[in-house]
């Protein structure tokens, strides 16, 4: 047997707008990120092509899945923390 995947979870603490949260991630990197709407509930964002996939949820709920090793989650995480600090939404 052998990982191939994993995923971590958390939470904002607080409810998000999405449309505007990926709109304030959009603007901090410097290409451009995909982002799938699942109605007006959750989105899933690649802030990379072949990167992790990001799961918000408008709860402030959020996943992150598609990290082939522990090291690549914690790597998407400490990204996505970075980002989140960035763009005001970071925790206190």
């Amino acid at each position: 047997m052998e990982i191939v995947s994993t995923m971590g979870s958390g939470s904002l603490g607080r409810e998000l707008d999405l449309d505007v949260f990926v709109d304030a991630l959009q603007e901090a990197v410097d290409h451009d990120v995909t982002a799938n709407f699942s109605g007006s509930g959750m989105v899933t964002v690649r802030l990379d092509p072949d990167g992790a996939a990001y799961q918000f949820y408008r709860t402030g709920t959020i996943q992150i899945r598609g990290a082939k090793t522990e090291a690549d989650l914690e790597a998407a995480q400490s990204r996505l923390l970075d980002l989140l600090d960035e763009i005001g939404a970071g925790g206190s």
